[in-house]
């Protein structure tokens, strides 16, 4: 091999060494870092007992019990054996949702499981078959009293469980704010990652939402619709790496019948064509990553896209599939003035056909 072969052969095996964590963890943009990772689903007591969990984040331990947080209806735990009591919280379950292993349901949303037993327990929840589901929608709420109003509110509607479109942590200590509220809500509610949730300027927040309210990426089924929940809280680079990538990938091998409903903060594209024209585009920064998650979004077969980010309710058309902008969580126009028109999305639909799902608008009636 000639010199100039062998330096080649170097210089490709070097870029291969620096993209190969590039392609596997993706950078986030900005500030430049790794992609962030999954929360915990395995946690330990004081006293040597353990449990895991699929589809449900490790909180912590509060008293002598294990807590975790589902971010899929049907999440299932493990109960490590033990000689002494085990005791282990499962919070943000849906109301009627049945469990296979023997719980006291202590809150609407919230399981407690006890067991001594010498060998490993399994529990499964379960969701209820029901003739008719309901779904309400809303971002940008911060962690204050608007949260707690459209938690109030989606109860108020009936909704068997709500979906956050993101950007909670207005104050510093937002995060903590909202998990707190999230876990005394009177319903289940599935959230994806805010703008404000990822960072603040320079300052992290990813881990703490991850820690504290679930993945940045995840999807799961509820009577027959599949909804995917996506980060776009930041730029990806490249666009179909780290998590999101590896949870699209999932999903779309997964297959399955019924409507694909996806839910992000930042829309995949801004349908104002003032605000793109004055450089103040409220989509996905970067044009490849747009292309690239519209594509992927054609070849799912998404029915129906959902995202927050614009403080106001939008309803446009993105390749021929309906989108959903509420972002009107604070109550406020666009110049900061109380909008007594903010409004959430409702989804309705019958088990027994979820592809006529039904899509309208419901006031938030933010009291003032």
């Amino acid at each position: 091999m000639s010199t100039r072969a062998r330096v080649a052969a170097l210089c490709a095996a070097a870029a291969l060494l620096i993209l190969l964590p590039v392609a596997a963890r993706g950078l986030r943009l900005p500030p430049p870092q790794w992609g962030p990772g999954e929360p915990p689903a395995q946690g330990r007591d004081a006293d040597g007992g353990s449990a895991r969990a699929e589809g449900a984040a490790f909180l912590g331990e509060e008293n002598g019990v294990l807590v975790f947080r589902a971010y899929v209806p049907e999440p299932r735990l493990t109960l490590a054996p033990r000689r002494g009591p085990l005791r282990v919280r499962l919070e943000n379950v849906h109301a009627r949702a049945t469990s296979s292993l023997a719980a006291e349901r202590v809150a609407p949303t919230v399981l407690l499981y006890e067991s001594s037993a010498r060998e490993p327990l399994a529990a499964r929840i379960s969701l209820p078959r029901q003739e008719r589901w309901r779904a309400v929608a809303l971002g940008d709420t911060g962690a204050e009293l608007e949260l707690e109003w459209f938690l109030a509110r989606a109860t108020e509607l009936g909704a068997d469980f709500a979906l956050h479109l993101g950007d909670l942590a207005y104050t510093e200590d937002g995060i903590a704010r909202a998990a707190r509220a999230l876990r005394a809500a009177p319903l289940a509610v599935y959230t994806t990652i805010g703008n404000h949730d990822f960072h603040d300027g320079a300052r992290l927040l990813h881990a703490g939402f991850a820690r504290s309210i679930g993945p940045l990426n995840s999807f799961f089924s509820a009577g027959g619709v599949r909804f995917l929940n996506l980060d776009t809280a930041a730029d990806s680079w490249p666009a179909g790496a780290g998590a999101r990538g590896r949870t699209l990938a999932r999903f779309h091998a997964q297959g399955g019948s019924g409507p694909i409903v996806v839910f992000t903060h930042r829309p995949l594209v801004d349908p104002r064509p003032e605000a793109v024209a004055a450089g103040k585009s409220h989509g996905v920064n970067r044009g490849s990553e747009s292309a690239w998650l519209r594509a992927r979004m054609r070849e799912i077969g998404a029915d129906l896209l959902l995202h927050g980010h614009i403080h106001t309710h939008l309803e446009y058309e993105l390749d021929g599939i309906p989108v959903r902008i509420a972002g009107g969580g604070l109550g406020l126009t666009l110049d900061g003035a109380p909008d007594p028109d903010a409004r959430l999305v409702v989804l309705e639909w019958e088990e027994a056909a979820p592809e006529s799902i039904e899509v309208r608008w419901e006031r938030l009636n933010l009291p003032r």
